[in-house]
């Protein structure tokens, strides 16, 4: 078949001019935001040498008295963490200037969407009324404040009632007691964010696009990712966390998440509704009932990928083919509910992210569990939205900034559907970030356990387990001190005369974490700052214990990628011992780790480089691969799969699998797609090669 033009322009909702403008406004207003923030934080006797003493009779306000004893307890506790001052210092400078702008964003989004309530009343905080040039929440905070209030403490009120509105719905990331959210700038600062998030150009309708949060995320990050490259190209390692994130930070498009996510979660809820009419609506589900058809276009010489395991007849290499695939049993012996049952309902199934980002796979499988959840038709309309976030979506990640981002998104998206009243029971994100200073926990701690040891050797297991969390995040197993604790309980238990079965040893270890990570967000709330900042950093580390420990139906991800030369020692050789044959690279790690976070004939789905596909590095892994997992598609995407990433820094494969031996007349659906130029280019080939194995045209 000859090439049709392609007629898309991009793969983004948001066109790439307006992408452009949103770099360089973030970019500006990070720049500003962190020169104000390190000199109020100088002028608190905070610098980058480490905390100094003010002057003899220099004494603080009140308030910044207050803002100078959480920064400083945060670097302190950065610098336990082995940070350097100057480290700790920038750290906090970011981060605080991260909060305050995803902050005025989210609040940007929100409005726009008309979803802001504030006392009952729909308001705006950020957008302006062009009759006014002011916001309506500022203009009512101003007039009950008098005209000669300044306008910098009325914006100090405007957006603290604003935040307090929404804290009340998603604390995580308007939470008003947040360490990173003490630092105000000046009023010609303030009024610069505002105006470039009012200005015209980035269009209004902008912010109520679901990407937009992303790409603030992965814009601020830019000046980093720089750093940390030009630190690569001269010999130097990811040594710090923040290098690993920056470098490793790539917003996923839209294309592949839908890909993964239509022939994962689509496809179980195929397994559990055959007669389903959503797939034909899904423009990427490949059915497992097609039949095999002709190629749609030839190309370029190669050999696809796996060619065992495709048709030999595909060996003539062309740049897209599509094959039917015979697959296991839906529910093969275990099946994806467990002892050999489907998910009986739609809220049963678990999907994790575990390298989540601002969660962009998360965001697109909340509306496809939405579409599911009314075809399934088994719960209110009121209730699919808290389900959804309560039961099941998870996302792990190692940057806080960027959990806060996802955790707004799917807020946005639970408002969208509830209403602007809307407030989450629960959302299951968490932050791989906790810092817990020493080897072992503080003794006055652990003395509270005495006389039980099964929750002190808990404690101490955890704490083990989670050394270097920051920078092995998802990779990490702490979740097995939990098992040495309940194995030791276990073997007390043998010979007696009554025994617990495996589903109460269950039920003991997940009520002794629960009552754990109840007790640290306690001390969390307390008023004593050092111990709550204690208990913050513990419950995150008992809610990644829970995360990491269980398994999922669905896993998808676009995991981190970074060969094992540019590995820090300390990550390098952790790798090495836990994930063999995946040490080559990090995304190769983390195949071996989605495949154990997956339940047995659960699906795992990835974004990773083609390299493991050919390189003999990596034919350990390969045959791990396909002896232990059933790989149902792949997309052999190559060079510029990426509509931000040119040329040929970037070659990529996606792919789907079931974690379950192959069945010896196994074949799966491949698309060879390194030939074209773009990814908008990439993207159609694909549709129109699925609609076309379906009997469909465009």
């Amino acid at each position: 078949m000859t090439q049709q033009p392609v007629e898309q322009i991009g793969t983004w909702t948001i066109p790439a001019e307006a992408r452009r403008k949103i770099a360089r406004t973030v970019l500006n207003l990070r720049a500003a935001l962190e020169d104000d923030f390190r000199k109020q934080l100088r002028a608190l006797g905070i610098r980058e040498s480490g905390i100094q003493q003010l002057p003899a009779g220099h004494a603080l306000a009140a308030a910044d008295q207050r803002v100078c004893d959480i920064a400083t307890a945060v670097i302190r506790r950065e610098v336990a963490g082995g940070a350097t001052d100057e480290q700790a210092f920038e750290a906090y400078v970011r981060d605080s200037a991260f909060t305050f702008l995803n902050r005025l964003v989210g609040l940007r989004c929100l409005e726009e969407r008309g979803l802001l309530l504030v006392d009952g009343q729909t308001e705006t905080a950020v957008k302006a009324d062009p009759a006014r040039n002011a916001s309506s929440l500022y203009w009512r905070v101003r007039n009950e404040r008098g005209s000669a209030t300044p306008p910098r403490e009325v914006w100090r009120e405007t957006l603290r009632r604003a935040g307090a509105a929404i804290s009340e719905q998603v604390r995580v990331v308007f939470d008003p007691e947040s360490e990173y959210a003490v630092l105000l700038p000046p009023q010609p600062t303030l009024q610069r964010v505002v105006d470039a998030l009012n200005a015209p150009e980035i269009p209004s309708e902008t912010y109520a696009q679901d990407e937009l949060l992303g790409w603030v995320y992965q814009y601020y990050n830019a000046r980093e990712k720089d750093e940390t490259y030009a630190r690569l190209a001269r010999g130097k390692k990811l040594e710090r966390p923040e290098e690993l994130v920056a470098a490793t930070c790539l917003y996923t498009e839209r294309y592949m998440v839908d890909y993964l996510l239509q022939n994962t979660l689509g496809a179980l809820w195929l397994e559990m509704h055959p007669e389903s009419k959503l797939p034909a609506a899904w423009p990427y589900s490949v059915r497992p009932d097609l039949t095999p058809s002709p190629p749609l276009r030839r190309g370029e010489g190669g050999r696809p990928p796996f060619p065992s395991r495709l048709d030999p007849a595909r060996e003539g290499g062309d740049d897209l083919a599509a094959r039917s695939a015979t697959l296991p049993s839906p529910l093969g012996d275990g099946g994806v509910g467990g002892e050999g049952r489907p998910p009986p309902r739609l809220r049963e199934v678990t999907l994790l992210d575990p390298a989540c980002g601002s969660g962009h796979f998360l965001v697109r499988a909340f509306d496809l569990l939405v579409e599911m959840y009314r075809e399934e038709g088994r719960e209110p309309e009121r209730e699919i939205p808290h389900l959804i976030l309560e039961r099941n979506l998870h996302g792990i990640d190692i940057d806080l900034r960027a959990v806060q981002i996802a955790a707004l998104a799917l807020y946005l998206k639970g408002c969208a559907l509830a209403g602007p009243g809307f407030r989450p029971r629960r959302l299951n994100l968490v932050p791989a970030d906790a810092i817990l200073p020493g080897d072992e926990p503080p003794a006055e701690y652990i003395a509270r356990f005495q006389g039980d040891r099964e929750a002190e050797a808990l404690v101490k297991g955890i704490w083990q387990g989670l050394r270097n969390v920051r920078e092995f995040g998802s990779l990490l197993h702490p979740e097995r001190a939990v098992d040495e604790v309940v194995q030791r309980r276990r073997e007390r238990e043998r010979g007696q005369l009554w025994q617990h079965d495996d589903a109460a040893w269950e039920r003991w270890k997940r009520d002794l974490l629960h009552g754990l990570r109840e007790e640290f967000e306690r001390q969390a709330r307390s008023e004593d700052l050092g111990q709550r900042l204690f208990g913050e950093e513990a419950a995150k580390g008992v809610s990644l214990v829970e995360a990491l420990g269980r398994t999922y139906h669905v896993v998808v991800t676009n995991p981190p990628y970074a060969g094992s030369k540019n590995l820090s020692p300390r990550l390098k050789a952790f790798v090495e011992r836990e994930y063999k044959e995946g040490k080559r690279d990090l995304y190769a790690a983390f195949i071996q780790r989605c495949r154990d976070f997956a339940r047995r004939d659960g699906y795992v789905g990835m974004v990773t480089q083609q390299s493991w596909m050919f390189l003999r590095s990596f034919a350990a892994l390969r045959k791990d691969v396909l002896e232990r997992t059933s790989i149902t598609t792949l997309a052999h995407l190559g060079p510029r799969a990426f509509e931000e990433i040119g040329g040929e820094v970037v070659n990529i494969a996606l792919f789907t699998l079931r974690v379950a031996p192959p069945a010896p007349d196994h074949r799966l659906v491949a698309f060879r797609l390194v030939g074209p130029k773009s990814a908008a280019e990439k993207d159609k080939l694909i549709r129109d090669a699925i609609l076309q194995e379906r009997g469909c045209s465009r």
